[in-house]
């Protein structure tokens, strides 16, 4: 698998669901236990306990051409003991808990530099491509 949408994370931006100037997007580390399913999964609890760390909220967002971008998302103090190895994109709706059914999931990135990463209770910096976090 190379980074790719959720099926219903693309139905969601074609479907004009999506306005990064207004809507939060939060990104979340998961653990290597994850098994993607881009067609089945479509909120934030399909995830299930495979959530490590605290999830972060996109910053300095721009839409230039299609392409969204951000700064730096750093997770901090992220508990040891995990393999930290895909990150999800995701629109908040809800509440962001685990049992969360109304965020909806938009991308899987499991193509990152320095990824997998064992967790060790130090930060973890994601450094978007410099081409952007996707483009349209």
């Amino acid at each position: 698998m190379a980074n790719n949408w959720f099926d219903s994370g693309r139905k969601y931006v074609l479907d004009s669901q999506l306005d990064p100037a207004v809507d939060t997007i939060k990104v979340c580390l998961l653990k290597d236990t994850y098994t993607p399913n881009l067609a089945a999964h479509v909120h934030l609890n399909d995830l299930g306990a495979n959530r490590v760390g605290t999830d972060q909220t996109l910053g300095s967002i721009t839409t230039t051409a299609g392409t969204l971008n951000a700064a730096t998302a750093t997770f901090p103090a992220v508990p040891g003991g995990s393999l930290a190895k895909f990150i999800a994109l995701y629109k908040l709706v809800g509440d962001g808990s685990p049992a969360d059914v109304t965020s909806p999931l938009l991308m899987l990135f499991d193509t990152i530099l320095g990824f997998p990463l064992a967790t060790s209770g130090a930060n973890i910096p994601v450094v978007w491509n410099g081409s952007g976090i996707f483009r349209i």
